[in-house]
């Protein structure tokens, strides 16, 4: 079901074993209403920039994994963004990706 329309959520997400959600879900608003869909064993994945800022707000959702950004270098990394940079320029050098899981009992 790769590549389902939105629309198709309420039809797709219930199914799943494993869920990839992107952190743009806690832009528009619809991250609560696909964790409210998802079956009670199913996998979620939660990832974006912004994400991993606060990982207990989104394990207390049920989510097993949060994906984000480390930022080392805050100064460099908004150098590189200023100039219309983008990951390719400061993943590894300024920044590393991340991933945080939480064990459940």
């Amino acid at each position: 079901m790769p590549n389902s329309p939105p629309q198709s959520a309420s039809e797709v997400v219930p199914k799943a074993d494993n869920l990839i959600i992107t952190g743009t879900t806690l832009i528009n608003d619809t991250l609560e209403d696909l964790l409210a869909m998802k079956k009670a064993d199913a996998k979620v994945v939660v990832v974006g920039p912004t994400v991993s800022m606060l990982p207990k707000a989104m394990f207390d959702r049920g989510v097993s994994y949060a994906g984000g950004v480390y930022v080392r270098d805050a100064d460099a990394l908004l150098d590189i963004i200023a100039e219309a940079g983008s990951g390719y320029h400061f993943f590894g050098k300024f920044a590393n990706k991340i991933t945080i899981s939480v064990k459940r009992e």
